[in-house]
Formats: C-alpha cells, structure tokens, sequence
C-alpha cells in the first residue's frame, strides 16, 4: 500500500476526513484497469485536489401532485422543491443482530432520494458539498445541518398550509429508516444483490481520462435500480443521519422507538460510496458525533407525526 492510501486508510479508521479523489497508492489505474508508471509528484497532486463536477442532471419533473396536505395512503411531490416522499404504512421488523421487535404504529412519508444539491441550495445559505453537481446528493452536512433543513422546510409547508396537524419534516428514525430500507423483506445480503443496489467502494470509481488517477465520488441520485418499495441508494452513495442517539438496542419489543434520550453519537444507516459492499448493508448500524462534517454524509427527509 503506498503512503498516501496508507493515510487515508488510517483516516477511515479514526472515522477523520480524507480528501474526497483517491488514487490506488501511487500508481496510475488506466482507463482499461491496468496499472501504469506513477505520476510526476505536482501532475498527482494537481489530479488528486482538482475541483469535482459532477454530471450535469436530467431535467426535473416539476409537476406535482402536492397542492394540498399529503394523504395517508398517497405519495406526493414537495412543491416548488421536487421531493419526491413514498407514503410508509405501519409495521414491523425485527433487528438482526439484536433481535429487538420495533413497531411503528403510524405511517409516514419517507424521501424516495436522498436530498440532492438542488433542494439544498434552496432552502439553505450555502452548498458545502466537497462533490458539486446540482442532482449529486449533498455531503459534508452535520447532523445540524440536517435538522436545520427539515426545519426550514417544514416552516415553509406549515406557512402554505400544506402540512397535516402536528406533523413536521425531520430525519427519519431508525425504526423507519430500516424497514423502508428493507422493503418489507429480509436485508439484501449477497455483495452481487448490494451492488445492483449502492454506489459503494467497488462501484463508486472510474479512472479519470486525462490523469488515469483512480477517483471515487458520490453519484447523481436515483442511479442506481430502485428497491422494491420505489426508494433508491439506501445503500451507498452517502451515509445518511437518523434522528436518534446512538446506543446498544434493547432486547424485547419496542414501540414507535425514538432512541435514547441522550448521547455522544447520532446513529448513520446505509454506507457510502467509500464503504467495501458488506458496510453498505442496510441492516448494518453506524455512528458519529452530531457535529461531524464528512464528504461521506447526506441525509433524506422524512414526514411524519411528532408531539403538538
């Protein structure tokens, strides 16, 4: 392993950041998957730090059906925003490594997209996003961030009129979160399964034609083939923020479960584009500190009912 895949493998480790263009050591992965000479040391720098812009993105759908209060059973585009939410109904699951029982007992609209970078800029102050491109999904958000958004918006819908009584935007929690991501089945588990499924370490990298540098990036959202309840990249792409405070699941039954009261980590679902295949397992559990702000993280909303 070359020095600076070294660094970076240690920077993984300490969940610190790394620069968002990786090359394989210091060598050179040509178009064609061969490895070739290494790079002049100013050529490799200027590759690995050069701006990323992603693609440019397919035209949006601006007609939406949402002129009124989402419906129980319906989905609904966000107006003026483009969101797309799937209506979620109540259920269970069964955690996999706990076998704790959650139990929702209230439907609720889930994003069908991770928040791209178009939404974003829309209602916030600034893009921070280390990979740019108005459908790529936003990164480099804390969980602040996140919720400040969901804030926002739900202090626009409330002001149309658009919101049911005592329902709210916020990041999902992590008892809705899994089953959306599970589409009322059991977790995809064969790498061959997650990969038709999430942009993740084996399938988030090209080399660059110019450079020949191997760089792994995020990825325009909705890429990726869809689940079976219509979400897409609920595995890979970023790593996306849940409501709740990091801790050990109980054993026995939990219902419409919020999480702990407090913490020091908030809980992160789904892996991300720098993730290996089996990190990017939905049934799989992640952490970080609320404040963190990584090109590894993204959010999706979600809307449902929360105390008057």
């Amino acid at each position: 392993m070359g020095r600076a895949a070294a660094k970076a493998a240690v920077a993984r480790a300490r969940g610190d950041s790394v620069e968002p263009a990786v090359a394989v050591g210091f060598s050179v992965v040509t178009a064609q998957g061969r490895t070739a000479g290494a790079l002049a040391a100013n050529r490799q720098v200027a590759d690995l730090r050069a701006p990323f812009e992603g693609p440019a993105c397919p035209p949006r759908n601006e007609a939406t059906s949402a002129v009124r209060a989402p419906t129980p059973a319906g989905d609904f585009d966000i107006p003026g925003l483009g969101l797309a939410m799937i209506a979620v109904k109540p259920g269970g699951f069964t955690a996999s490594a706990t076998l704790t029982t959650m139990t929702l007992t209230q439907p609720f609209w889930l994003g069908k997209f991770e928040v791209a970078q178009r939404e974003w800029v829309q209602l916030m102050d600034a893009n921070s996003s280390d990979f740019r491109g108005d459908c790529l999904p936003v990164d480099c958000v804390s969980w602040a961030d996140a919720m400040e958004f969901c804030r926002r918006l739900t202090e626009r819908e409330r002001v149309a009129g658009r919101l049911p009584a005592h329902h709210a935007y916020r990041l999902p929690t992590e008892a809705q979160w899994e089953p959306a991501a599970r589409a009322g089945g059991p977790p995809p588990a064969e790498p061959a399964a997650l990969l038709d499924l999430a942009w993740c370490a084996t399938t988030s990298g090209a080399a660059q034609p110019a450079s020949g540098v191997w760089r792994m990036s995020t990825h325009p959202v909705g890429t990726k083939r869809a689940n079976a309840w219509g979400f897409h990249d609920l595995s890979g792409n970023v790593a996306e923020w849940c409501l709740d405070w990091h801790a050990d699941l109980p054993a026995g039954a939990l219902t419409d479960p919020l999480g702990p009261d407090r913490g020091t980590h908030r809980v992160l679902r789904g892996g991300s584009w720098w993730a290996d295949v089996q990190n990017c397992r939905v049934d799989l559990r992640h952490r970080a500190p609320p404040a963190r702000h990584h090109h590894a993280l993204g959010m999706r909303v979600a809307l449902s009912a929360v105390l008057p």
